[in-house]
């Protein structure tokens, strides 16, 4: 039986690879002439995504930033200037209907760490869509570009917000209270991302 390479290692290939239909052609070759050495395989296509990366990013640099900063604005709006603020309202409005009405009072912490949760993802995905649907050039590897970025931006993000002022501390001085790190949302985050960036790459080539 013939040897195969891996499947998964082919398709990131073709999806945020070089546009060259001759690669994968090339690279399945070198993988039977190298005693079908999967290892070999996956650092080639590797290799090959990064080239990709640093050509994409050479060649339209302007673009690629402009639409990556479009979506995180769109993102931050979503999220902090309508998702969050009509949370927080609807909460308060329920919290304050059942008092009025006599009702016990509900823990509402898990409903809206949740809620946020998901209003979160929602946010992400719209962004990446929207970056996606502008951007001219490899639309794919910019929405694994997209994705790959939103963790220095969640960790940044987190740090500043970790930033407290102690006023009873002598002398006064500034801290980082960071909180652990929740790899759930870390890795979630990214994921919506490119969810939504692989799934306007894919309308977005069809309509073309």
């Amino acid at each position: 039986m013939t040897s195969r390479p891996p499947r998964l290692a082919t398709a990131l290939l073709r999806a945020f690879g070089p546009r060259d239909d001759a690669m994968a052609g090339d690279l399945e070759e070198g993988f039977h002439h190298r005693s079908a050495s999967r290892t070999w395989y996956w650092w080639q296509v590797a290799i090959a995504i990064r080239v990709a990366a640093v050509r994409e990013i050479g060649t339209h640099p302007i673009a690629m930033v402009s639409t990556l900063m479009l979506g995180w604005i769109v993102f931050w709006v979503l999220m902090y200037q309508i998702a969050l603020p009509a949370l927080y309202a609807a909460v308060h409005a329920y919290f304050m209907w059942r008092m009025f009405n006599g009702s016990e009072a509900l823990l509402f912490g898990p409903f809206f760490m949740y809620s946020s949760w998901v209003l979160t993802f929602a946010a992400e995905m719209i962004g990446a869509v929207v970056a996606v649907r502008i951007y001219r050039g490899h639309r794919a590897l910019l929405a694994l570009l997209y994705a790959v970025a939103v963790i220095p931006r969640w960790i940044g993000h987190t740090t500043l917000n970790s930033v407290y002022y102690d006023p009873t501390a002598s002398p006064l001085h500034y801290g980082i209270n960071f909180p652990p790190v929740n790899l759930f949302i870390l890795m979630a985050q990214p994921c919506a991302a490119l969810v939504g960036g692989m799934w306007a790459a894919g309308v977005r080539s069809r309509a073309i």
